[in-house]
């Protein structure tokens, strides 16, 4: 037999015993089954939002106790596992994981729907959102929704003007974690992204996938006026300009 659960069935948190052990758990959400009842009730957080775990020194919260302990070692400075290829070192193995596929270029969680992989499961989960539709965290100021729960933390912060990640070599402090990392290769020379046909490497991801199209030769920018094509967005941006003066020149 199978037990269905969502929010208005959620017991409380099984500390002790499961009550229906050897059963099967479903969640009314979705297709997850589970033979364990705690297993489901921190499932049923993904469609929830609930993060009961909530870290005593910055505004971040988790829906298991489990991604808070790795959160705290944060906090304590303790980054026990190094990169061998550069510099950076992490709080959990499991980051440094992640991390190396950086470099080794592995990206073994595939879209089933398009061409799209990605190193980490999570991304893969947010992607998928794309192709579905589901946009599941609303901001409350202004009602636009996202995919992902950092891209609502970080939206919210053009409300509050919150720029908590600083920068230890200057000044600059960034509303993003993910600026903040690529900030921090103006400093360190750090260039982990590197083109598999020429020599250069670059401190952004998108760097190189800009300059990869100097190789294959793809122009995906099209201008809406003229037959144009661009490498870059930033050059159609420009040479839309081009066609903004246009009515003046010819006056």
């Amino acid at each position: 037999p199978s037990h269905a659960l969502g929010p208005s069935s959620s017991p409380a948190a099984t500390d002790g015993e499961d009550p229906h052990p050897g059963h099967r758990y479903d969640c009314n959400f979705c297709d997850y089954k589970t033979s364990k009842l705690s297993h489901l009730e921190t499932h049923i957080r993904v469609h929830t939002g609930e993060r009961p775990y909530k870290c005593n020194q910055c505004t971040m919260s988790f829906s298991v106790k489990c991604s808070l302990t790795k959160h705290l070692l944060l906090h304590a400075g303790v980054r026990s596992f190094k990169c061998h290829m550069c510099p950076r070192s992490f709080a959990t193995r499991q980051t440094l994981t992640e991390h190396l596929r950086t470099h080794t270029g592995e990206r073994p969680f595939k879209c089933h729907v398009c061409t799209r992989s990605f190193t980490i499961k999570g991304s893969l989960t947010e992607h998928l959102r794309i192709h579905t539709g589901e946009r599941p965290y609303e901001c409350s100021e202004c009602h636009r929704s996202f995919v992902a729960r950092r891209s609502l933390t970080e939206h919210m912060r053009t409300h509050t003007g919150e720029r908590p990640f600083k920068c230890d070599h200057c000044s600059q402090s960034f509303s993003a974690k993910q600026t903040l990392t690529e900030h921090v290769r103006i400093h360190t020379g750090e260039r982990p992204f590197k083109c598999n046909t020429c020599p250069q490497s670059f401190s952004k991801r998108s760097t190189l996938k800009d300059h990869l199209r100097t190789h294959t030769g793809e122009r995906p920018y099209k201008c809406p006026v003229c037959p144009e094509t661009f490498v870059h967005n930033s050059s159609l941006r420009r040479h839309m300009h081009q066609h903004e003066r246009e009515p003046a020149n010819e006056k």
